[in-house]
C-alpha cells in the first residue's frame, strides 16, 4: 500500500528525524526542558579553541569576534551620561557594574529585547544572570570598556550555569573578572591586583583557599562570601567557557531576529545562528572535560545529520509531488 503512495512513504519517513531530535532534547528526570533546548543551541555553536582565544588584547581583538555596530538606545545613553567621572578605568567598571545593581535582587528571567532588560533592572533589579550580561555588554562599548561575556556550566554545558563579565582595564594593564549579577569581584589573599577569569579559574583548581571574594558596595550580594561563591564555582570550575561575541543589540536591531524575538527565544537565538549573527562559545578545554565536550560535538553532528535528512526528504517529496503532478495518462483512440 505505501509503496503505491510514496508520498505518505515520505511523509512517515520524515517523522524518524524529528523523533530523532525529540529524544535528543527530552530532559533528564528533574530537569527542566529547557536545559536541553540550551544543549542543542549549545551544540551548534561550539566552536574549535586553542589558548590564544583567551589570551588577546582588545587592540587585537579577532575580526570574528562579533560587536555590536548600531548605538546605545537613547535612554540607555543618558543613564550612562549621568554616571559620576571616575579617576581611572577600572574604578569606572566598578561604577557601572553598581550603579547597574543599586536596586537589588528580586529575580525572575526577562528574556527581553536589551532596552527592556535594562529598564527593569534599574526599576526594581529584575532579571537573571543573562540578563544583566545581555546589559552590560551594551553598556560597556558606549562607556569606552571592553568587556567579554563567559559562561559557566553545571550539567556539561547544558542549560544549568551562569554568566558573568571580564572587562579589561588599562590603569591595571589586564582582563578582570567581574561576576556582575552576585555583585563581587576576586583577588589572591596575598595581593590586591583583581584575577582575570583565566587566574580566578586556575586558582579554583590549585588553590580554592587562596581567593579572597570582594562585594560590590552598591546592590545586595545574592550569596555569602566566601563560602556559598566559592562552592558554586567550584561546581562548575571545569566548564568555563566564552562566548565569541558581544552584540545584544544586533539581535535587537535586525528584523528578521527581533521579530522571531518576539515569537519565542528559541526561534530568535536559532535565526542569528542561521544568519551567523550569534556568538560560538570556545571551551576552555582540558582533561576533565573532555567527554563533555566530546558529547556536545557527537550532539551538533546529529543536529547536522537530523536537518541534512529532512532535507532530502523535502525534496524528494517535492520531486515525487511534481512528478505525479505531470503525469498524463494516455487516451485511448476509438
Amino acid at each position: 500500500m505505501l509503496a503505491r503512495r510514496p508520498l505518505l512513504l515520505i511523509a512517515l519517513l520524515m517523522l524518524l528525524p524529528l523523533i530523532w531530535l525529540a529524544a535528543l532534547a527530552w530532559p533528564e528526570p528533574g530537569r527542566p526542558a529547557t536545559t536541553e533546548l540550551v544543549r542543542l543551541r549549545n551544540a551548534l555553536l561550539i566552536a574549535p579553541s586553542v589558548q590564544q582565544d583567551f589570551d588577546w588584547l582588545p587592540q587585537q581583538r579577532p575580526t570574528s569576534f562579533l560587536i555590536d555596530s548600531a548605538p546605545l538606545p537613547q535612554p540607555m545613553q543618558q543613564w550612562l551620561d549621568q554616571l559620576p567621572a571616575q579617576p581611572n578605568d577600572w574604578q569606572q567598571i566598578l561604577s557601572l557594574v553598581e550603579h547597574l545593581r543599586a536596586k537589588g535582587y528580586k529575580g525572575g528571567a526577562l528574556q527581553s529585547s536589551t532596552l527592556n532588560s535594562f529598564e527593569q533592572i534599574i526599576s526594581d533589579g529584575s532579571g537573571y544572570c543573562a540578563d544583566y550580561i545581555q546589559v552590560i555588554n551594551a553598556l560597556a562599548p558606549a562607556a569606552g570598556l571592553s568587556v567579554r561575556e563567559w559562561g559557566m556550566s553545571f550539567d556539561g554545558f547544558g542549560g544549568w550555569g551562569h554568566a558573568f563579565s571580564e572587562f579589561y582595564s588599562q590603569h591595571l594593564n589586564k582582563w578582570v573578572f567581574v561576576d556582575v549579577f552576585n555583585g563581587f569581584y576576586s583577588t589572591r589573599l596575598d595581593d590586591s591586583t583583581p584575577l582575570s577569569v583565566a587566574e580566578f579559574r586556575l586558582m579554583l583548581e590549585q588553590a580554592p583557599d587562596s581567593i579572597q571574594f570582594h562585594p560590590l558596595q552598591q546592590g545586595r550580594i545574592r550569596m555569602q562570601l566566601p563560602d556559598k561563591a566559592l562552592n558554586y564555582y567550584l561546581r562548575g570550575k571545569d566548564q568555563f567557557y566564552l562566548w565569541w561575541g558581544t552584540n545584544p543589540l544586533t539581535f535587537d536591531n535586525h528584523p528578521l531576529i527581533s521579530h522571531a524575538g518576539r515569537t519565542s527565544r528559541s526561534l530568535e537565538q536559532l535565526s542569528a545562528t542561521l544568519l551567523g549573527l550569534h556568538p560560538r562559545i570556545k571551551i576552555i578545554t582540558h582533561p576533565e572535560n573532555q567527554h563533555s565536550v566530546a558529547s556536545m560535538v557527537s550532539i551538533k553532528w546529529q543536529l547536522f545529520a537530523i536537518c541534512l535528512m529532512e532535507l532530502l526528504l523535502l525534496l524528494l517529496a517535492v520531486w515525487q509531488w511534481r512528478k505525479k503532478r505531470n503525469y498524463q495518462p494516455r487516451g485511448y483512440r476509438l
